[in-house]
């Protein structure tokens, strides 16, 4: 008897269309990121090579990270593409073997959890560097942000771990809800931290200009409006941590908006700073004018007033 007389075809049952769906759905949405993120990883690093100037520390290490994170990202998409081509076959009239097909099931389910957390972890170092530069004075600010680093590392690290752990034993198992802490609460902290102390600096930044140039209504000047821009973005990235962990936490209700975050949520740290670097280099590079006069040209105007005023006394 022929093989295709004992084995028949059967429509697809709604389960299966459903999960099919799903698998789509996430396959397009990772790669339409994917390219916005190497999109703007092209443009970061054509940024940092073709400004006309020397390469700095900081511009070396801006481009290794945009590379290393854009490398992290291509890694995981690759990676869920073979799980997912897995479990095609493991749908089919003969299936590969048992045994091989697990192990390799849980080692492609394992490392891009761990590759995700790396990301994340390594967004929270741009988004720390952001804040650092600003107290380049400050050894407390300094020792804070460090802290803050460490413990994003230490809470992703820890998470992919317990993750590991749970699909080593059974690859079904999610965990409990409270587990995503693990990971929300130490880099929602760090974003906080960081976004305070942007926004300590820029206030403090616009009264020294009010005072010294005793102008309460001139236009923001270019640092004030990086500074502003930096503090809204900041805000609006904790906002996305802060929902990605209600909906980690949240009843099967909304269980959509915990898939679609968690599908999301790696490329939306990894393509943030590097949006942000854009739109910093962007206004960075319109000209100043008189009323929109740069930091260092504001001080030295404000210090020749200063001691005009004190030579004529």
């Amino acid at each position: 008897m022929s093989l295709s007389q004992t084995q028949q075809s059967y429509p697809l049952s709604d389960s299966d269309l459903f999960v099919l769906k799903q698998w789509m759905f996430q396959t397009a949405i990772d790669y339409v990121l994917l390219g916005v993120h190497a999109t703007l990883s092209i443009a970061v690093l054509y940024l940092s090579v073709a400004s006309g100037a020397s390469l700095s520390n900081a511009k070396i290490a801006t481009a290794f990270l945009a590379i290393m994170m854009l490398f992290v990202s291509l890694s995981v998409i690759i990676i869920n593409t073979e799980f997912l081509i897995l479990q095609i076959a493991m749908s089919g009239f003969n299936p590969p073997h048992l045994a091989k097909t697990i192990s390799l099931e849980t080692k492609l389910d394992i490392t891009p959890n761990i590759l995700i957390r790396l990301n994340y972890a390594i967004g929270d170092i741009i988004v720390v560097w952001r804040a650092w530069v600003l107290f380049p004075q400050s050894p407390a600010v300094k020792t804070g942000l460090s802290i803050c680093l460490i413990g994003s590392f230490v809470g992703a690290f820890v998470d992919a771990g317990l993750i590991a752990k749970r699909l080593m034993i059974d690859l079904s198992d999610l965990g409990k809800a409270t587990d995503a802490l693990i990971l929300v609460v130490p880099l929602c902290f760090t974003n906080f931290i960081a976004t305070v102390l942007i926004g300590y600096k820029a206030w403090c930044h616009r009264q020294d200009i009010q005072n010294n140039l005793e102008l309460t209504h001139r236009p923001l000047s270019k640092v004030q409006k990086i500074l502003k821009l930096l503090v809204e973005s900041s805000i609006l990235y904790l906002a996305i941590w802060i929902g990605y962990g209600v909906a980690q936490l949240s009843d099967s209700g909304i269980e959509l908006a915990s898939q679609i975050y968690a599908t999301i949520m790696p490329e939306i740290t990894a393509v943030y700073p590097l949006f942000v670097i854009l739109v910093v280099a962007r206004e960075n590079a319109k000209p100043d004018n008189v009323n929109n006069m740069s930091l260092s040209q504001s001080i030295r105007f404000a210090s020749a007033q200063t001691a005009r005023s004190e030579a004529e006394g």
